[in-house]
């Protein structure tokens, strides 16, 4: 983590935005895992007026340093103290969808870390502590065959690359298969009604 060489007015304003700002709310709709899920733009809602007020402001930035790209997510305070936070994006495939996903998922998440914004959908029960395997990739012809179906539907296709973007995903290949099969069975019957 790089910083300033001081930082004892931000660590004051942001002591001070912490105690002002609000739970960022769970209230956007998951409709594959039926699950409510706080966004972006409402963790943005519930610390902007408080950091604001203090002083405070959030800059996130792609960076590429020898061949690897990061994001860099800076908090900085007007009298010109700042704390950097730096991750490696690195999706597993290189198409701008898995990049724009992958980036979404980190900004959101860099931007919760550097400001200690809490949101109220709990946690996950120490899932994440279990070290459990990671499911397995779904077969490439899978993906093959929705991808060529999802190309035909536009409007649904944006829909489907936000739920990835919201849940992390970054690819159709990572979802779980019941998932995936919804999402194949949804887009069939659109182009059986002839919905684009």
């Amino acid at each position: 983590m790089n910083q300033s060489d001081t930082l004892n007015e931000l660590y004051t304003a942001l002591n001070s935005a912490q105690q002002e700002m609000s739970i960022a709310k769970t209230d956007s709709d998951n409709p594959f895992f039926k699950s409510k899920y706080a966004d972006f733009a409402s963790i943005v809602r519930a610390t902007r007026p408080a950091l604001s007020s203090n002083g405070l402001c959030i800059i996130q930035t792609i960076q590429t340093e020898s061949d690897r790209t990061f994001l860099v997510t800076r908090l900085a305070h007007k009298s010109g103290q700042w704390i950097d936070s730096k991750a490696m994006i690195s999706p597993q495939k290189p198409d701008i969808q898995s990049f724009g996903s992958y980036i979404t998922y980190m900004k959101r998440y860099a931007y919760s870390a550097i400001t200690g914004v809490v949101c109220d959908d709990g946690d996950d029960d120490g899932e994440s502590l279990m070290n459990r395997p990671a499911p397995p990739l779904l077969p490439e012809k899978m993906v093959e065959e929705l991808a060529v179906l999802l190309e035909q539907l536009p409007n649904y296709q944006k829909d489907i690359s936000k739920f990835l973007s919201s849940q992390g995903i970054i690819s159709l290949r990572h979802l779980p298969e019941a998932t995936f099969n919804k999402i194949l069975e949804n887009a069939k019957a659109k182009l059986e009604k002839g919905d684009e």
